[in-house]
C-alpha cells in the first residue's frame, strides 16, 4: 500500500483494545459458536481475511485447533501486529498480508476463508467476493460474517460508514461471484443478533 486511509487509521487507533471490546459484545462467543457449527474438521489452510485483531482465528483455534497454515490479512497495520502477537506461538508462525483483499494472491492457496465484517465496508462487494474465490481451492469453504440491516447499524455507521446488506442482496452477491450458498447462520443473542448474519459458501 503507498498510503493509508483514514478509516485504516481509526483501526489503528482502536487496535490495542479491539480483542477487549469484541469479548465484552460477545462477538468472540459468537464466532466461536459459528465455527463449532458450520466449520470442516481437520488441518487447513487457513485465511483470515480482514482479521482485525484476530478474533476469527481465536475462534478457529478454540473449536478447531491449530490450521495446517495461517495467513491474517488486514489494511490496518495497528490490527495486523495485534493479531499476529496474538497468534504467533509453537510452531505456528502465521504469514502476513497488509492490504486489501486486492492484495492476495492470485491462485488459490486456502481451503477455508474466515471474513467477518470486510465485505460491507467495499465500495464493490462482488469484486471482493471474486477476490476471495480466486483464493479458496476448489471445495474450499468460506465463513462470511456480514452486517445487516438493523438500527443498531446506523449507530456503528457513524463511525465506520459501513453497508448494511439485507440476506437476500448476499446470497445474490454470492451466486454472481461464482460460489454456492451452502448455509447460513444467524447469531443467537447479544449485539451480534442484532448486528450480523453468517454465511456458509463454497467453491464448487
Amino acid at each position: 500500500m503507498t498510503h493509508t486511509a483514514p478509516l485504516d487509521l481509526r483501526y489503528d487507533a482502536a487496535a490495542p483494545g479491539w480483542q477487549a471490546r469484541m469479548d465484552r459484545l460477545g462477538y468472540q462467543a459468537a464466532y466461536r459458536g459459528l465455527v463449532a457449527a458450520h466449520a470442516p474438521k481437520g488441518a487447513a489452510r487457513l485465511l483470515d481475511a480482514g482479521c482485525g485483531a484476530g478474533d476469527f482465528t481465536a475462534a478457529w483455534r478454540a473449536e478447531r485447533g491449530d490450521p495446517a497454515g495461517l495467513t491474517l490479512l488486514d489494511p490496518s497495520q495497528g490490527m495486523l501486529t495485534c493479531a499476529v502477537a496474538r497468534h504467533q506461538t509453537g510452531a505456528l508462525q502465521p504469514m502476513t498480508i497488509a492490504g486489501s483483499l486486492d492484495a492476495l494472491p492470485p491462485d488459490p492457496r486456502y481451503d477455508v476463508i474466515l471474513c467477518a465484517h470486510v465485505i460491507e465496508h467495499l465500495a464493490a462487494p462482488l469484486h471482493g467476493l471474486h477476490r476471495l474465490r480466486q483464493a479458496l481451492v476448489p471445495g474450499g469453504v468460506m465463513l462470511i460474517v456480514i452486517s445487516k440491516p438493523h438500527w443498531c447499524n446506523r449507530l456503528i455507521w457513524l463511525r465506520w460508514r459501513h453497508q448494511s446488506l439485507p440476506p437476500s442482496l448476499v446470497r445474490a452477491l454470492v451466486s454472481g461471484a461464482g460460489l454456492r450458498l451452502q448455509d447460513d447462520h444467524g447469531f443467537p443473542t447479544g449485539p451480534p443478533s442484532r448486528t450480523s448474519h453468517a454465511y456458509i459458501i463454497t467453491h464448487p
